[in-house]
């Protein structure tokens, strides 16, 4: 089998899975608005969905480098799948609570922890070097697409059905995963050595090395944390801010993330074909601060705005998508594929670990001083510091395009 089917074949069960889990997903989010109604409530969730991920993701790292990480993936898919078969049988009996909820969000970040490095690390060991800003490309694609059709999906199962059928749907997409990546075979180096833990500490070292050597991409990556500090919540909180500031419903917090979605795979097309020959930093750069702009102009917009905010979302989804694929493919390019597995999951930790302590904090912040004000604030910020690092880093960051 060439790369390109052994590729697409993984594609396509990833493909299934990630449209089930956001429609799950969005599912969730709108459970919580509608039982609870708060910012801080909606923050926790996200922040639990994301804290485990970034506190286990150096130690998963190790694991994926050490061993099969088609095996990994199919671990990590299969407890997406048990979890969402916990949620739909505890809400079928009517026993679904909020601890329970937020337990089984913290196992489904678990699982994110193993499967984001997983999959990272073995598309270069099947993708030739001269595909992947490509098929990061095709990724992000897939990540647009999802946005677009998971909302919208999931608001029209959730009204024709109830949650425990969406969470059936997130099952069965976590089986096709599994059996997708059952039919490829593909080579591997697989240390199966006892992990004792000096193997873990010095497995570690090595990939902070690996990482830290690389200046250009390790203060990337130092600003990604800020960054997640300020726009996770941002993220999180936006269906509540459609629904009480612009008195929207299930129906415009759906459409919202469609017109994202869009703008994702507009940017995907756009790095695939017509910048893809343009300096990578520049394009992440010139993102970074468009983006922090456009959030924070949201917080201008007055309640009979919405269309206005729909076309702000679909730029802001254009440019997420020119930030994160040059970067994904930046990563793969200077780190070698040995380390790669560990490198990516302490990436995913390090950018990651800001976000839940973002949502911890300005979920209650907003509900002081409102959404609209954490938008401004966090948004000037965001451009402000991408601004500032390339103008100090230049030299660093503009040499990882050569």
């Amino acid at each position: 089998m060439n790369w390109k089917k052994q590729f697409y074949l993984i594609f396509t069960g990833q493909s299934i899975s990630l449209l089930g889990s956001r429609m799950a997903q969005f599912a969730i989010v709108w459970y919580l608005i509608e039982t609870t109604n708060s910012a801080s409530i909606i923050a926790l969730a996200s922040a639990i969905g994301i804290l485990p991920e970034a506190l286990i993701g150096p130690f998963a790292g190790v694991i994926v480098d050490r061993y099969s990480r088609k095996r990994v993936m199919i671990l990590s898919d299969a407890l997406v799948g048990l979890g969402a078969l916990v949620l739909a049988i505890l809400y079928f009996i009517g026993h679904l609570s909020l601890p329970l909820l937020f337990i089984v969000l913290g196992f489904r970040s678990i699982s994110n922890a193993f499967h984001k490095p997983a999959y990272m690390a073995l598309t270069p060991s099947i993708v030739p070097e001269n595909q992947l800003l490509r098929v990061s490309g095709l990724n992000q694609s897939l990540s647009a697409l999802s946005h677009i059709l998971g909302p919208v999906l999931g608001i029209l199962v959730l009204n024709l059905t109830n949650l425990s059928v969406l969470m059936l749907i997130d099952v069965v997409g976590a089986l096709l995963a599994c059996l997708t990546l059952l039919k490829v075979k593909i080579k591997e180096q697989v240390n199966n050595d006892t992990l004792l833990l000096k193997d873990f500490k010095e497995d570690f070292k090595e990939g902070y090395t690996a990482l830290t050597s690389n200046q250009g991409i390790f203060i990337i990556i130092l600003l990604a944390m800020l960054l997640n500090f300020l726009a996770t919540p941002m993220s999180a909180l936006m269906p509540l801010h459609t629904t009480n500031h612009f008195n929207g419903d299930g129906t415009h917090a759906s459409l919202i993330n469609t017109l994202l979605g869009i703008g994702m795979i507009m940017g995907g097309l756009l790095m695939a074909t017509l910048l893809a020959k343009l300096p990578q930093t520049k394009i992440v750069f010139s993102g970074v601060i468009l983006i922090g702009l456009f959030k924070a102009s949201i917080a201008l917009l007055q309640s009979n705005h919405f269309i206005l905010l729909c076309v702000i979302l679909f730029c802001i989804g254009l440019l997420v998508t020119l930030v994160n694929g040059p970067l994904s493919a930046l990563i793969q390019k200077e780190i070698k594929q040995e380390y790669l597995g560990r490198t990516t999951a302490l990436i995913s930790s390090l950018a990651s670990i800001a976000a839940p302590l973002g949502l911890i904090l300005m979920g209650p912040l907003s509900e002081v001083f409102g959404i609209q004000t954490i938008f401004l604030t966090s948004g000037l910020i965001f451009a402000l510091a991408g601004i500032i690092v390339y103008i100090k880093f230049n030299k660093v960051i503009v040499a990882l395009d050569n």
